[in-house]
This record gives C-alpha cells, sequence and structure tokens, in this order.
C-alpha cells in the first residue's frame, strides 16, 4: 500500500489529523486519486479549527478571569499572569 493510500485509510477511518506530518503531497495525492473527499478534508479542518478556537477562547476566559480578581493595589510582579500591550 502507497503512502497516500495510507492517508486515506487513516483519514476515512476518522483520524482528524496525521501526527507529526507535514506530508501535504501524500494528502494531495490521496485527494487527486479520489481516495478522500473534499467534503471528508472539510469536515476534518471544520473539527479542528472549532478545538483550537474553543481551546484559545477558554485560555483567554481564565486570563481575563485571573486578572479581574487584582485590583490596583495588588503587586502585579508577583501575579503569575503576563499583559501584553
Amino acid at each position: 500500500m502507497s503512502i497516500p493510500e495510507c492517508f486515506a485509510k487513516a483519514v476515512n477511518a476518522g483520524t482528524d489529523i496525521v501526527a507529526d506530518s507535514n506530508d501535504i503531497e501524500n494528502l494531495k495525492a490521496a485527494y487527486e486519486n479520489g481516495w478522500i473527499s473534499e467534503r471528508r478534508i472539510n469536515e476534518a479542518n471544520v473539527k479542528l479549527l472549532t478545538e483550537m478556537f474553543e481551546t484559545y477562547r477558554k485560555q483567554a476566559a481564565e486570563a481575563v478571569s485571573e486578572l479581574e480578581e487584582f485590583t490596583l493595589t495588588d503587586n502585579y510582579e508577583e501575579a503569575d499572569i503576563a499583559l501584553l500591550f
């Protein structure tokens, strides 16, 4: 079985990302040979991007929550949050 066929089998079985791989050429070959549909690639992208942005949204909300606990008289040097302006 070729590498593009392996990519296709993994993606069609539900894998949304092939870990430790920047191997776009074999993914592209699998798509061009009709082994992976555009619909399946789009589905994987939506799932990955949704999870990524949800994770960052939660982290941002937690950081804001921590920041709101401090008052102007608190010692910011001891805080474990960093503000970038």
